[in-house]
């Protein structure tokens, strides 16, 4: 795997998916053209249904200096979205794929560069919609665990999770 920094925020990774085809896999910021795309492939389920195109315009427009949200491509489309923001000490770790994206291991190559290129460091969280078997897949090959259920959402984080032995590290 070859990561590599083409600017502030444009990362290029060189993959071998699961299937075994070598591809690029490209993220470039989140624009406010992309909320339909974003409203559009959210699965079922995993935000409120009042969630619109104008909504999420209004959000993506909104700044927040604790968000860092991506889309990320493979061969020039976009396959899914990854994005971060803190929250309680905790960075809230939110991602999915489009349809024909899924099952090619893109998922867990997707987080795992933004995690490990954002939050190296940093304590992770994932809320997670029961049920959705690939996405705590993911959050378990973080090592997070699930620690409360509310609703039909489980919330997964790193209960060993030390800030002091961090800092330790990164002094």
């Amino acid at each position: 795997m070859v990561l590599q920094e083409q600017s502030q925020h444009l990362l290029i990774l060189s993959l071998l998916p699961f299937g075994g085809n070598i591809s690029e896999m490209e993220f470039r910021p989140v624009t406010v053209e992309d909320a339909e795309d974003l409203v559009g492939a959210t699965p079922e389920g995993s935000s409120p249904s009042e969630i619109t195109v104008e909504v999420t315009r209004e959000w993506i427009a909104k700044d927040d200096p604790t968000r860092i949200h991506f889309i990320a491509e493979v061969d020039g489309k976009p396959i899914g979205s990854v994005r971060s923001n803190l929250r309680d000490g905790k960075y809230n770790l939110s991602y999915f794929l489009l349809p024909e994206a899924r099952g090619k291991g893109y998922g867990k190559e997707m987080v795992f560069t933004f995690a490990n290129t954002y939050h190296h460091f940093e304590p992770l969280r994932c809320v997670i919609k029961k049920g959705n078997i690939a996405s705590e897949k993911i959050a378990a090959w973080f090592k997070l665990q699930p620690v409360k259920e509310e609703g039909d959402f489980i919330t997964w984080e790193d209960p060993s999770y030390d800030r002091e032995i961090d800092y330790a590290l990164n002094r």
